[in-house]
């Protein structure tokens, strides 16, 4: 008797990976803009390199 092969990986539907595509940019985002805000709180405090 033959070995039927094992099943592949299951495809997951393209909305799937839209979504968290969509969620991975959003978060990159959004750490963006804190550490924007971040440096810039830096910056006001006086902050800066060292000379």
């Amino acid at each position: 008797m033959g070995r039927t092969p094992a099943p592949g990986p299951r495809r997951r539907s393209p909305y799937v990976d839209r979504d968290v595509l969509a969620r991975q940019i959003a978060r990159e985002e959004e750490q963006g803009r804190a550490l924007a805000a971040f440096l810039d709180g830096w910056d006001a405090a006086g902050g800066g390199v060292p000379s």
